[in-house]
């Protein structure tokens, strides 16, 4: 929820002029040795998901593996239909969330 907050207000004050650049990790063997990557997926498709919601909907509640809102919440930015989110990685995850919910997407140099 902080997320959703911090990046709507800054969203506000620069008058629709931001983005949102979220990573998973950007290469495929990055997480893997911890056993992370399956974890982290998910949890960036969900926090994707919740942000996409707060941003567009009236009254979001949220009850999901890594977020969870208990009551009504309206976060709304500048930007009508939210803030652009752009998803950096080379996994196929990356790309997959960048079809299905995000903006843009940003190859990791």
């Amino acid at each position: 929820m902080s997320l959703a907050t911090e990046t709507t207000n800054l969203d506000i004050l620069s008058h629709g002029w931001l983005n949102l650049g979220l990573s998973q990790h950007s290469w495929p063997d990055e997480g893997v040795s911890e056993g992370r990557r399956s974890r982290i997926g998910v949890r960036l498709k969900e926090t994707i998901t919740l942000l996409n919601r707060l941003w567009s909907e009236d009254e979001v509640s949220f009850k999901g593996n890594h977020h969870h809102l208990e009551r009504p919440t309206d976060v709304r930015p500048f930007q009508e239909g939210g803030i652009p989110l752009i998803v950096a990685g080379v996994t196929s995850l990356a790309v997959n969330l960048t079809a299905t919910l995000a903006y843009g997407w940003v190859h990791p140099s």
